[in-house]
């Protein structure tokens, strides 16, 4: 029987809608990733003039990517362009318009932010003005995050594998990734969904009083936008859900569809030309085919849970004891698993067909090169060196 001892809490938890921060504040909304982000961007550029008409302004230019662009320049990161950092001069006319900015208050969000080590965060607080800076983390449960993630870099071919063999890998490091843990390098998965200590992070930085946490609740995906439009002293109702420009789950179907193509490539030595840009031409592609009705969610699979439940009550019992603010119900990140659904059997004829298709029209199109693809040890190993030549470098 599974047994456990809860922390003691020091935050504030609220459940009912979000208090105001005060005039002059600078809300630095940090994602991370798949923790409803991307409606609440598209709500906020969707009513950028309205919400400037109520005092609060947005601190990005136009662009659906323009604040991750902008916090890759801070990290000097590359952006599209795998072998072009973004000019660092990106993250200076971003503090520049905030500075400029006679709004009540603004609110800067990007998920990227999520990356910033101790440094980064210093030299963010330092520019946008440490006094004036309330952080807000948004977290689902782990459960929901993990399938999300691996659909993520599935469409971004980021990983060609099964979400079993994905799951295995990040909950059960081994090998070159294993090491790079040892080392103090962190695993990419864990550095922004250890909810927890990345709140921590940014809190032993800004002070707890200034970092408010917001759960979503996938039951109403408008818990999130109220918890926004009360920090930011906008009525009700002024964020509101974007149609049609969400990031909804793949289907099974397009899943197996996905996985197939990617098995064709690798057996070809093919590889995306421009492998930033294969999760929209993989979108598109789909998007050409019906979605089937009854196509199952994506959980947790049994072995996993209980790794899963460990994890969830790890960040649920570090978010209560951190001494921030919490806004929503933090028991929904204790959930270990979703709830099983029917599904309909695979077409795998159909599946067959439909990768082979997807892979003659990028071929015929010019998406694709000849090249190998490189091996999760080899990514792994890219990314150490990398971390490395940061730390060395700072």
């Amino acid at each position: 029987m599974h047994t456990r001892v809860t922390a003691k809490s020091s935050s504030s938890v609220i459940t009912s809608k979000a208090s105001l921060l005060a005039d002059g504040t600078r809300l630095l909304h940090i994602g991370p990733h798949k923790t409803g982000t991307t409606s609440l961007q598209n709500s906020i550029r969707a009513n950028r003039e309205e919400i400037l008409r109520q005092g609060v302004y947005y601190g990005a230019p136009e662009g659906r990517l323009a604040s991750n662009r902008i916090a890759r320049s801070l990290l000097r990161l590359p952006f599209k362009n795998p072998d072009e950092v973004v000019g660092y001069g990106e993250w200076e006319d971003q503090v520049a318009r905030v500075r400029a900015s006679t709004a009540k208050r603004v609110i800067v969000s990007g998920e990227e932010f999520s990356f910033c080590e101790k440094k980064e965060i210093r030299t963010l607080l330092n520019d946008l003005g440490r006094e004036r800076v309330h952080v807000v983390v948004t977290v689902r449960p782990l459960a929901k995050v993990l399938p999300s993630q691996w659909q993520l870099d599935l469409r971004g071919s980021f990983t060609s594998g099964s979400f079993d063999e994905w799951l295995r890998w990040t909950l059960k490091p081994q090998g070159l990734r294993r090491i790079a843990m040892l080392l103090g390098i962190p695993h990419p998965f864990w550095f922004r969904h250890q909810h927890d200590e990345l709140v921590t992070r940014w809190a032993a930085e800004v002070g707890a009083d200034r970092v408010t946490v917001v759960v979503g609740d996938d039951r109403d995906h408008r818990v999130l936008l109220r918890a926004f439009e009360g920090m930011l002293g906008l009525t009700d109702g002024t964020l509101l859900p974007v149609d049609g420009k969400s990031n909804p789950s793949l289907s099974a179907e397009e899943i197996a569809i996905i996985l197939r193509v990617q098995q064709i490539l690798s057996q070809r030595h093919l590889i995306f030309a421009e492998r930033v840009r294969s999760r929209q031409i993989q979108r598109r592609l789909l998007a050409q085919r019906p979605r089937r009705v009854g196509d199952a969610k994506i959980v947790i699979p049994e072995w996993a849970v209980e790794n899963v439940r460990e994890a969830s009550e790890k960040i649920h019992d570090g978010l209560l004891a951190s001494g921030v603010r919490i806004i929503g119900d933090p028991s929904l990140l204790l959930q270990a698993n979703a709830p099983k659904s029917g599904s309909m059997p695979l077409d795998l004829d159909e599946i067959e067909s439909a990768a082979q298709r997807m892979v003659a029209e990028l071929e015929a199109d010019g998406k694709l090169q000849s090249g190998q693809k490189k091996t999760s040890a080899a990514r792994a190993l890219t990314k150490i060196l990398r971390r490395l030549s940061r730390r060395v470098g700072n």
